[in-house]
C-alpha cells in the first residue's frame, strides 16, 4: 500500500495555448453602488435559472457565480440586477468585481473603466466579463384635472345707454359727454378690447340743409357712429383699428317714428363691446405614474477550456485508457515505487483527436512518481470548425410551352419566369443553378440531345444577362441533360 500511488489527469482544449486549463467561471460576482444609493428601491436578481429579491438598503450585492461559454459559438451566460430607480436621470456609480480579479466601474456619465489583477492578470482564468446598464420605463398613467388660467371672449350688447343726437345732426350733445366719461372708466382695463358703434336715424327725410352734408339717412347714421368713434378714441387713447363702425339708417327703430319723443329715441348710436376675460378653468391631463427600473446585465463571454471526451492514452507498460465525458482519466495502483521515485510515461494517441490538433504540453509526458498522487494533464489546441452553410434546393419547372417546337429560343412571354428566378438569386445573395435541358421524342436521340443542350445553354445565357456582372459572380450556372450529361 505504501509503495503504490494513483495517477489522475485530463486532456483539455487549451484555447489560449498556455499549457494550463483555464476555468472561465466568474466567481464571487459583486455589485457595489458607490453613489446615489438613496435613489434606488427594492429589486431582484435573475440568472442561472433562479430569481431572488434584494432590499433597498443593500449597497453591496452578492450575485454568485457566472459560468463561461461551452464554445465560441455558444450564447454567453448572463445575470441581471433589476431594481427600481426614483430619478431615472440620476443613476449611481457602480462597481462590478469578481474573485478572479476583474473590476469594472460604470460611471453615471456612461463612462466604463476596466482594471484587472490576480488570476486574470496572470492569464490563469478564462473569464471575460462585460457589463451594461439601461433604464427601463414601466409606463402607467391616470387622468386628472387641474386649474389653469384661460380666457373667454365677452360680448356685451347695449349695456350702455345709447348716445342721442339732434335731428339732422351728428354732434355729441354736452349732456351726452358726461355719460360717456363713465363708460370710458369701465373700458380702460379691458384686454383685446373691440368697440362696435352703430349709428341710426329716425324715418324723416333729410331737409335741404341736411342734404348739403349727408346724402341720405344711411350716410347720416354712419356719421353719427364715426363722431362717437373719434370722441372715444381721443378719451381712451385707443387706436382707431380697435373700433368697428357702421350705419344702419332708419332700421331697427326702438320707438314710434310718429311722435317727436319716439323720433328722439331713434336718433342714436349704440355701443357694443367685446373683450377677453381671464378665467380659471378645469383642464383634463394625463398624470404620469410610470415607474423606472435600472437593469444591470453582466455577461461572461469567456470560453471554458473544457475536457475532451473519448481520447485514448497509453503507458509504456501497455495500459490503455480513455477519457470520460469530462476529459478525465486515471491510473489506479502504480506499484513498486522505490524511495528515489520512478519514471512514468503516458502518451496521448493523436489518432483519437481531430486532424490538425496541436499539443500545447509535452506528448508523451514523463514524470517521476513518488508515493503521493500525481497529475498528468495534456493540453491540445483544437482546429477551428468551419461553419457549413445550409443549401436550399428549389426546383422550378418551366413548362412545355417555354420553347417553340424544335427551337431553343425562349418565347418572349416566358422571360418573366426567368426574371423571377434572377430576383430570387439576388435576394439570397447567390446560389447554384442546374439547368436541365429536355426535348420531345419525335426526332432522333442525337438530335434531341443537341436540342436539349442548346435550350439549357440559352437559359444559362439569359440568366447571366438578367443578373448582371456583379450578381452573376455569386452564382454558379450549370447546364446539363437529364441524368447529368454535360
Amino acid at each position: 500500500l505504501f509503495n503504490s500511488t494513483v495517477i489522475i489527469g485530463k486532456v483539455f482544449h487549451d484555447r489560449d495555448g498556455d499549457g494550463w486549463q483555464d476555468d472561465a467561471t466568474a466567481r464571487g460576482l459583486k455589485i457595489k453602488t458607490l453613489t446615489n444609493q438613496a435613489n434606488y428601491s427594492d429589486g431582484f436578481i435573475e440568472g442561472n435559472g433562479e430569481r431572488w429579491s434584494i432590499p433597498t438598503e443593500e449597497s453591496e450585492i452578492l450575485m454568485g457565480d457566472l459560468t463561461g461559454k461551452l464554445s465560441e459559438d455558444s450564447t454567453a451566460n448572463t445575470i441581471r440586477l433589476k431594481r427600481g430607480i426614483i430619478d431615472p436621470k440620476a443613476p449611481g456609480d457602480i462597481v462590478v468585481s469578481t474573485k478572479e480579479g476583474t473590476t469594472i466601474t460604470l460611471k453615471s456619465s456612461g463612462e466604463i473603466i476596466k482594471s484587472y489583477e490576480g488570476k486574470i492578470k496572470k492569464g490563469l482564468s478564462g473569464e471575460n466579463i462585460s457589463v451594461s446598464r439601461k433604464i427601463v420605463k414601466n409606463p402607467s398613467y391616470r387622468e386628472g384635472f387641474k386649474d389653469v388660467k384661460g380666457k373667454r371672449r365677452v360680448v356685451l350688447d347695449n349695456i350702455f345707454d345709447p348716445v342721442y343726437f339732434d335731428s339732422a345732426y351728428a354732434l355729441i350733445k354736452e349732456n351726452e359727454s358726461e355719460k360717456l366719461k363713465k363708460y370710458i372708466e369701465n373700458l380702460q382695463h379691458k384686454k383685446n378690447l373691440k368697440i362696435i358703434l352703430t349709428g341710426y336715424t329716425d324715418s324723416q327725410h333729410l331737409t335741404k340743409r341736411a342734404k348739403k352734408r349727408y346724402r341720405n339717412n344711411l350716410d347720416l347714421s354712419l356719421a353719427r357712429a364715426e363722431v362717437l368713434k373719434e370722441y372715444l378714441a381721443a378719451k381712451l387713447d385707443i387706436a382707431e383699428e380697435m373700433f368697428v363702425v357702421e350705419g344702419r339708417g332708419s332700421e331697427n327703430p326702438v320707438a314710434s317714428n310718429w311722435t317727436n319723443s319716439g323720433r328722439e329715441l331713434n336718433r342714436r348710436s349704440e355701443i357694443s363691446i367685446e373683450y377677453d376675460e381671464e378665467i380659471m378653468e378645469k383642464k383634463k391631463f394625463k398624470l404620469d405614474n410610470s415607474s423606472y427600473f435600472e437593469v444591470i446585465e453582466i455577461r461572461n463571454e469567456g470560453v471554458r477550456e473544457e475536457g475532451i471526451p473519448g481520447v485514448r492514452l497509453a503507458t509504456v507498460e501497455g495500459l490503455v485508457m480513455e477519457t470520460d465525458r469530462f476529459g478525465r482519466f486515471h491510473v489506479d495502483g502504480v506499484d513498486d515505487i522505490p524511495d528515489r521515485g520512478k519514471n512514468y510515461i503516458i502518451k496521448v494517441d493523436k489518432a483519437t483527436l481531430p486532424p490538425d490538433t496541436l499539443f500545447t504540453t509535452e506528448n508523451p509526458r514523463v514524470k517521476t512518481l513518488s508515493k503521493v498522487m500525481e497529475k498528468f494533464n495534456f493540453g491540445v489546441k483544437m482546429p477551428e470548425m468551419k461553419k457549413i452553410k445550409k443549401e436550399k434546393v428549389v426546383e422550378i419547372r418551366m413548362g412545355s410551352v417555354f420553347f417553340k417546337t424544335n427551337r431553343w429560343e425562349i418565347k418572349k412571354d416566358q422571360i418573366e419566369i426567368l426574371k423571377n428566378i434572377a430576383d430570387l438569386l439576388k435576394k439570397h445573395n447567390g446560389g447554384r443553378i442546374i439547368v436541365e435541358g429536355n426535348a420531345d421524342s419525335r426526332a432522333s436521340n442525337e438530335h434531341n440531345r443537341i436540342l436539349a443542350l442548346k435550350r439549357a445553354k440559352t437559359v444559362q445565357e439569359e440568366l447571366t444577362k438578367l443578373l448582371g456582372e456583379k450578381e452573376v459572380s455569386k452564382v454558379t450556372i450549370v447546364s446539363q441533360l437529364p441524368g447529368g450529361e454535360m
